[in-house]
């Protein structure tokens, strides 16, 4: 055969492998857009609202996130609207694209269509990230640009190519401007590379590319200094919501977070990685973030989520490899079918696929609780989440029409946290509510604006923490919500009246960063 018959044959062979996996993440796709946008009846998920009002008041920055996301919603909601489907239409494309990325991952590992197959699987059975890529956050982006980091990574270290270091140096500079937790990534790749393959910095081009992520998320650096640092803040506020966390009890949610069929796949993959002389480095971006998770004693089982994807390819490719050595060839179609049925048995958890009665005993079978230290909740944290809010705003909506049409006209509506607020200023919009203001995080930053605080309703703020500020608190009305988290359920609303102190000298009390 001659060259050009060789070349052919190879981009058809590369094409044929790429069907499957084309395939795959059309369907993945698909399920996540069913299932969370079109058939949800769980309703919007707390953090989305949060998106929505930041999608409207963009900056380069805000206390809790970088502005990727709330970019990325702005565009969304400009051409779709915001209805639930147009508001998970991207979430749904990252968890495709990140099925596609780490079946490519295993090509450029050497693993054949089985192990790309495998590989690509293993993403789609994780309960975790069904959970991510079925609601709006910057979390399902984090996976995905991960997953394109690995595989730009991959081929790197596999080709020998020094100028990629500066598509990866583009690519980190992104995923910083999305979440800062990429660092952990970055991190890792650095730290794998000081103590596996030093020769890597010679190269002009990585430092290149670590440039140009110093510059794509420059903006946010000077818009951090502006404000006084205002996510250091946050992220040291926001670590007592973490769960407390010894090895034994990391492992253990690892498993279940990860779904405990797939350790056959990532614990050979981390083993295959830190034998690899060639892809060595890259089991640092698991172990890293895995060592500080430890050394910290507290934390979420979610925050390794994006970690193993390395995992999953090399694993996949391992398995390949193992079955060739040992002449095994049902084990690759064995390790397949364990994990289609471990992705099919805890899809309920991932998906709202059941109603909420009944995946709240299928979580509770399971032993899955809360992501969060003090949140409790008959359905898990992210499901609860999703209820509650368009019968808050109603009942909200009703205390502010009994009022007098003179404390109408200056009453503001002030809630515990952006969950709130952001629920009301979603569906408020139906029943001529004012704009919302909170205390929690980016809302302080926003401030009082135009009201007095005379009149204030409040949602979740107790009698103790109003009695300082105003003459008059009057318990009106309290929330109702079958299946939300519980310090959303009973909460005060409260209508206060006679401010002692200018809302404006107040509002350094209010504020909430966690």
């Amino acid at each position: 055969m001659n060259s050009q018959g060789l070349s052919q044959s190879s981009q058809f062979k590369a094409t044929d492998n790429t069907i499957p996996l084309l395939i795959l993440a059309g369907l993945y796709l698909l399920l996540q857009l069913i299932v969370n946008g079109v058939l949800d009846g769980y309703g919007i998920f707390r953090d989305e609202f949060y998106y929505l009002v930041n999608a409207e008041r963009l900056a380069w920055g805000y206390v809790d996130h970088p502005p990727l996301a709330p970019l990325l919603l702005a565009g969304v909601r400009a051409t779709l609207g915001d209805s639930k489907l147009a508001l998970r239409l991207l979430p749904a494309m990252a968890g495709a694209g990140t099925v596609f990325l780490t079946g490519l991952t295993v090509r450029q590992m050497g693993g054949q269509r089985t192990s790309q197959i495998i590989a690509a699987l293993a993403v789609v059975a994780v309960p975790v990230y069904g959970v991510l890529f079925g609601f709006y956050s910057m979390n399902a982006f984090e996976v995905l640009l991960w997953a394109g980091a690995v595989y730009a990574v991959t081929v790197l270290l596999r080709k020998e190519q020094p100028r990629l270091w500066l598509l990866l140096g583009i690519l980190a500079g992104i995923g910083l401007q999305n979440k800062h937790t990429f660092v952990l990534f970055v991190g890792g790749l650095v730290l794998g590379l000081l103590l596996h393959r030093r020769c890597a910095f010679r190269s002009r081009w990585l430092w290149l590319g670590g440039l140009s992520a110093v510059l794509i998320f420059l903006p946010n650096l000077i818009w951090q200094t502006q404000q006084g640092w205002p996510t250091l803040e946050f992220y040291a506020g926001a670590s007592g919501k973490n769960v407390s966390t010894g090895p034994i009890k990391i492992f253990l949610d690892q498993l279940l977070t990860m779904n405990p069929a797939l350790v056959v796949v990532w614990l050979p993959g981390l083993i295959w990685l830190l034998r690899s002389p060639r892809f060595r480095p890259m089991a640092w971006s698991f172990l890293l973030p895995l060592l500080l998770l430890m050394l910290a004693g507290s934390s979420r089982p979610d925050r390794l989520a994006a970690a193993y994807i390395p995992l999953f390819a090399a694993g996949a490719v391992s398995i390949e490899q193992f079955a060739r050595r040992q002449a095994w060839r049902w084990l690759p179609a064995a390790v397949g079918a364990n994990v289609l049925v471990g992705a099919v048995i805890v899809a309920p958890l991932g998906l709202p696929l059941l109603p909420p009665k009944t995946t709240a005993r299928y979580a509770e079978a399971f032993g899955l609780g809360s992501f969060e230290a003090g949140v409790t909740a008959e359905l898990p944290q992210y499901f609860a989440d999703r209820f509650g809010w368009q019968e808050l705003t109603a009942t909200i909506a009703q205390v502010y029409r009994e009022l007098p049409a003179e404390e109408q006209d200056q009453a503001a509506i002030f809630t515990s946290n952006y969950g709130e607020a952001g629920a009301i200023h979603f569906f408020g919009r139906g029943y001529g509510l004012p704009e919302p203001i909170s205390g929690h995080n980016n809302y302080w930053l926003w401030g009082p604006g135009p009201w007095s605080g005379e009149v204030l309703i409040t949602v979740n703020i107790s009698r103790e923490r109003l009695t300082p500020f105003y003459t008059s608190v009057e318990l009106v009305a309290s929330t109702a919500c079958e299946f939300c988290v519980d310090y959303e359920n009973n909460a005060p609303i409260i209508v206060a009246r006679g401010l002692k102190v200018p809302l404006a000298k107040m509002w350094p009390v209010v504020k909430n960063y966690k």
